[in-house]
């Protein structure tokens, strides 16, 4: 038996106009994310370092579990993985498959040395191990310059078949999305983000 629909271009459907539901669940997803953020940071304290990065180490260890599988859940994996999966098969989905075996590692071998360490990133147990400022400073500048440069090279490519579009402007829709998460994460820090209700929301 054939699946004729999978002979339809995938861009087929781009120019479909949205209609006012379409509008309506977006515009309501974007003020259910602002409204658990602003209830996050007016009933948490983040006057330290262990209050912002942390929440101040009062998170059961489910609310943490699901904020960094919903924070890592994202169009990427909703598209790019689903389409590239459907296109030449489930090979693709190698590398999230062996997260798991990478995070019993992170949690039996390597969170421990951390905890006896009393540091709770790598750069930070790295300046404590070998001392001096500087690798510290060099290895977590690599980290975001390696977060940041992926990041936008993913985003530029998911975005590309939306440039076909000349009604859309790949600029502004970014723009309007990823500047008030940032404010959201960076003012309302680690609580704001692992909310349990909040972690659905998310991707």
């Amino acid at each position: 038996m054939g699946f004729p629909w999978y002979s339809t271009p995938w861009n087929a459907h781009l120019s479909t106009t949205n209609t006012n539901l379409d509008i309506l669940v977006v515009v309501f997803y974007f003020l259910l994310v602002l409204g658990i953020g602003l209830w996050a940071i007016l009933s948490s304290s983040r006057g330290t370092v262990e209050d912002f990065f942390l929440a101040g180490r009062n998170l059961a260890w489910w609310q943490i579990g699901a904020f960094l599988f919903a924070s890592n859940i994202g169009t990427g994996h909703f598209m790019g993985l689903a389409g590239k999966g459907a296109s030449s098969g489930i090979a693709v989905g190698a590398f999230e498959w062996n997260a798991p075996f990478i995070l019993c590692i992170l949690g039996w071998v390597f969170s421990p040395i951390y905890i006896k360490a009393g540091v709770v990133t790598t750069p930070r147990y790295l300046r404590k191990r070998f001392g001096g400022c500087r690798i510290q400073f060099l290895l977590a500048i690599l980290y975001l310059f390696l977060y940041i440069v992926s990041k936008i090279a993913v985003s530029c490519v998911k975005a590309s078949p939306r440039k076909e579009n000349k009604k859309i402007r790949s600029s502004h829709c970014s723009s309007a999305v990823t500047n008030p998460t940032g404010i959201h994460e960076d003012v309302g820090s680690i609580p704001g983000l692992t909310q349990w209700v909040g972690n659905p929301a998310l991707p």
